[in-house]
This record gives C-alpha cells, structure tokens and sequence, in this order.
C-alpha cells in the first residue's frame, strides 16, 4: 500500500515538472479578451498579453511556475493562482495594473479547467500538445461550432464559452 501511494506521488510529480501550456495563447487570449468586452475594459491588447504571462514565467521560474498549471480533484494550484491574481486586482488602484492582472488570472482559471490539466493518468505529452493545438485552431479561425477531441480529451465550443461564463462571475464577484 505505501508503494502504490509513494509511486503515485511520484507519478503527479513528474507530470507538474513537465513543461506545459494548458491552452495555446489564442485560447488564452481569447479567453482574456471576452472577459475585458464584459466588463468594457479599454485594455484588450494588454489583458491578452497579459494572460500569456504565466506561460512565459514558466520559462524563467522552471517547475516552481509549472505546476501552478494544473487542476487535480485533490489539489488544483491552477484556482489558488487565480484567486491570488483577482485579490491582486480587487485591491489595485491603477486601472491598466488591475487588468493586467485579470489577464494573468485568466490564464489560470482556464487551465483549471482544461482536460489536459485535469487528469494524471490518461493524458500523454503528445495529446496534450496537440489537443491543445487543435482548440487554438478553432478558436484563431473562429470556428462556430466545433469539438476537439483527441486521445480520449474531449473539449468543445459550450466548454469554452461556459469556461468564458464562469470566470467572468468570478471577477464580478471577486474585482468589482
């Protein structure tokens, strides 16, 4: 029984050590964008720049940044990362800051709820790249309606706007 918890324990280690991207940056900024519109921001091009920002740390930070990218059932640092960004924003005076921040939360909040983030067991390199790639498609090429699935990943249109729904309730309640 200490085995199997012990090469557990070691088995979601490795996968927060490596390195991630749980959307491509289209699907982030997309996702930062139709947060800004919501809330008729005047900063779309910094809050897409910045929902990039946390895959970018993830190249000077290392693994200390990579697993604030993941979302398990029993320990999701993706959503203690995006509260820690909107309180940052909540209590911010400077507008292009406080949005800037959202930006960043964004970024987490939908890695929280990415499939390729969720799941320790079923999730390979491959597929993970490559899922992820294929929602950025359809997300760069406005495609209406549309599903990536791939490898046993299933994410859809409804997903992301239901995503897009969620963390715009989160800001409400937790920025303004």
């Amino acid at each position: 029984m200490k085995f199997k918890k012990f090469s557990l324990f070691i088995l979601v280690l490795l996968v927060m050590l490596m390195p991630v991207s749980a959307f491509d940056w289209d699907t982030h900024e997309y996702v930062a964008e139709k947060t800004c519109e919501e809330f008729n921001c005047h900063y779309s091009e910094l809050v897409r720049s910045c929902s990039v920002l946390p895959d970018k740390m993830k190249e000077v930070y290392g693994s200390e940044e990579s697993d604030k990218h993941f979302c398990f059932s029993f320990y999701c640092p993706a959503k203690r990362a995006t509260k820690v960004w909107l309180e940052k924003a909540k209590f911010e005076n400077d507008e292009m800051k406080k949005w800037c921040y959202i930006g960043i939360a964004s970024h987490y909040f939908a890695d929280s709820r990415a499939p390729t983030h969720q799941s320790v067991f079923r999730v390979k390199v491959k597929c993970h790249g490559e899922s992820e790639t294929l929602v950025g498609e359809f997300v760069k090429n406005s495609t209406q309606s549309w599903n990536a699935n791939m490898c046993g990943i299933n994410f859809s249109d409804v997903d992301l706007h239901e995503l897009i729904f969620d963390y715009k309730i989160i800001v409400k309640e937790t920025v303004f």
